[in-house]
């Protein structure tokens, strides 16, 4: 599933102030306006049997905006979980 627009904003902050710290968390964001969403699937599904374009389009969003944080450790260790923190807006025409 792609979600496309004619313009869209992006921020991802990578650290880099520590060397091999514990735990790094990156806080990122995407927004994009006027949406589509479209769909690619594979060969061998029946959908694609029907489509005219190998990517159909599912159906439009005004607004879509995603904003989270993603937190990995340094070393793997059975106490280390890595963590994604994700908030979706999606809002109409």
């Amino acid at each position: 599933m792609d979600i496309v627009g004619p313009r869209m904003e992006a921020y991802v902050a990578v650290g880099a102030t520590q060397y091999r710290p514990e735990f790094t968390t990156i806080p990122f964001s995407v927004n994009v306006d006027d949406a589509v969403v479209k769909m690619s699937v594979p060969k061998w599904d029946t959908h694609r049997s029907f489509a005219d374009d190998v990517n159909f389009e599912v159906g439009k969003i005004g607004h879509v905006s995603a904003k989270g944080t993603y937190t990995y450790y340094s070393t793997p260790h059975p106490d280390h979980q890595e963590m994604l923190v994700l908030h979706l807006e999606v809002s109409g025409n």
